[in-house]
């Protein structure tokens, strides 16, 4: 069992997050939308971004995703942090995540997009952003839908890193 951290409750965070629990992992949601935080915690379902899935009872939602980071102590140490976050807020999340990221932590990036700004790719900016902290960094990436994920239904997602090892060892935790 792996400790889980997903950043960003949207679709794809949501059914990432109830997959991962379902594989037997101990996982932490954290959305930045409290009202949406309250409605998954409350009901275990996310009608706004994944209406119609029931999400396990044991999916943690969390309101701080840096106090679970700081704190390994009470809510053992986090193995991967799964980033699920639009482009535009993802450099912002990565400052943050700076200040609590003191040991090597693997990153796997499920969002698309490019940096507006700068056309950069959420891996660069991950890169950039945590090169002090020299994370171990992968994308997940389909092709699949959220609704076809949370639902069961089997379909095909590719996992790319630098390092092959790390990738053997992401596709037997999301399989």
């Amino acid at each position: 069992m792996k400790n889980i951290l997903v950043i960003g409750g949207g679709s794809w965070g949501t059914c990432l997050s109830k997959l991962l629990v379902e594989n037997g992992h101990k996982v932490y949601l954290w959305e930045h939308n409290e009202e949406v935080r309250k409605v998954i915690r409350d009901t275990k379902e996310n009608p706004k971004f994944l209406p119609n899935i029931k999400l396990p009872d044991s999916l943690n939602v969390v309101d701080d995703y840096g106090e679970i980071l700081k704190n390994p102590e009470k809510y053992g140490k986090i193995d991967i942090l799964l980033l699920a976050t639009p482009t535009q807020f993802l450099r912002n999340i990565l400052k943050r995540l700076k200040n609590f990221l003191n040991y090597n932590i693997i990153l796997v990036n499920v969002a698309k997009g490019l940096e507006e700004d700068t056309l950069k790719t959420m891996t660069d900016i991950i890169e950039e952003e945590l090169k002090e902290k020299n994370p171990q960094v992968a994308v997940l990436s389909g092709p699949s839908h959220a609704e076809e994920v949370g639902k069961g239904i089997p379909t095909t997602c590719v996992v790319s890193a630098h390092n092959k090892e790390l990738t053997l060892y992401l596709q037997n935790i999301f399989m």
